[in-house]
Parts: structure tokens; sequence; C-alpha cells
């Protein structure tokens, strides 16, 4: 087996520790369902408590998200994007002098590039953290939905492949610890986030 390096090993333990709280989650389903605890709260109350939670957790995806958003930009940030940019800009009535076009492009490029470097360290140290969390709380979320009654309808449904892809997700995100090419991840985070903007919408 290929040896780890220093960094895969910290998001291993980072993971290990994370878990900590889906197990939990699922404990307390567990626990839940067996001696029927939900039926002490009314249906109003846990449907207000639970929509809270999808709030909450549609906060923390969106961040988690934002490192492969911020990757994006970063990606980007060079003299050959700038190029199409200015011959874009060239082809309509406004002008920008050559000056003005080198001055954006040094700033964009030194200025604003460390600027979204920095933020990208902070958000992937919060990136597993913050995927355990909202994977732990997600679970309570459906659980409690499920226990109010699935309905046929667009939103539901849309939710349910959420559910399903935020499980493949969080799998594929072990499996990316150990391998750095497995780019499926980055794809079924995306996903992920359509269905749930489209979940919000409809439910």
């Amino acid at each position: 087996m290929k040896k780890l390096s220093k960094f895969q090993k910290q998001n291993l333990n980072t993971f290990l520790i994370g878990l900590i709280l889906p197990i939990i989650a699922f404990i307390f389903i567990a626990f839940s369902f067996s001696k029927n605890y939900l039926s002490n709260f009314s249906y109003r109350f846990l449907k207000h408590f639970s929509s809270n939670l999808g709030t909450f957790c549609e906060i923390l995806f969106l961040i988690v998200i934002s490192l492969w958003c911020i990757r994006l930009i970063l990606k980007y940030i060079n003299p050959k994007t700038f190029n199409f940019i200015w011959n874009l800009i060239d082809k309509t009535k406004f002008r920008l002098s050559k000056t003005s076009k080198d001055f954006i492009s040094s700033f964009l490029t030194n200025e604003l590039k460390k600027f979204l470097i920095y933020i990208s360290k902070i958000v992937q140290k919060l990136h597993i953290p913050l995927s355990a969390i909202g994977f732990a709380v997600i679970s309570i979320h459906v659980y409690i939905f499920i226990h109010l009654g699935f309905k046929w309808n667009l939103g539901y449904i849309l939710g349910s492949l959420a559910a399903i892809v935020l499980l493949i997700l969080f799998i594929s995100g072990i499996l990316r610890i150990f391998n750095k090419g497995f780019k499926t991840h980055k794809y079924l985070g995306v996903s992920f986030i359509i269905l749930t903007l489209l979940h919000v919408l409809f439910i």
C-alpha cells in the first residue's frame, strides 16, 4: 500500500475525529426509531425544527463547496484568460488603454490571487469538519421528514436524490483522502449542491 503523505494523514485524522458526529447522529436516529421518541413532539415543531436544520446545512455545504469554486477561479487567473477578456472588450465600444489593462491584470494576478489562496487554505482546513457536521445534521433532517411522512412531490423527490448523492459523496470523500486523483468527489459535490438548491426551491 502506498505510504500516505503528511497532508493525507492530517486529513485522515480530521475525518476520523469528525466521524464521531455522524455516529452520534445515527445512534440518536436508532434510539429515536426504537423508542418512537419523535412522537413526543408536535408535527408543527418537528417540521419547523427540521427545516432549520436543513437551512443550517445549506450554509455549511455552500462553505464546503466554495473550496472548489475558489480553486476554479484560481485556475483561470492567468494571462491567457485576461487576453481573452480584453479581446472581447475590444470588440465592444468600450475601450481601455494598455496601461489600464496591464494594471488590472497585474492586480488580479498578484493581489487577488494571493487573497484567494489565503482563503482557500482556511476553507480547506474547514472542509472535512464542516462536511462531517453537515452529514450528521442532514441525516437527522432526513429522518424527521421521513417520520412526518414522505410526500410524492418534486420537492421531496429532489431531497431524496440529494440525500443519496450526499451519502455517495461522503464515501467518495474517504476515497479522495487516499487518492487525490479521484475526481468523482468534485462532480458529486456540484451535483449535490444543484439538487439541494432545487429541493429548496420546490419543497
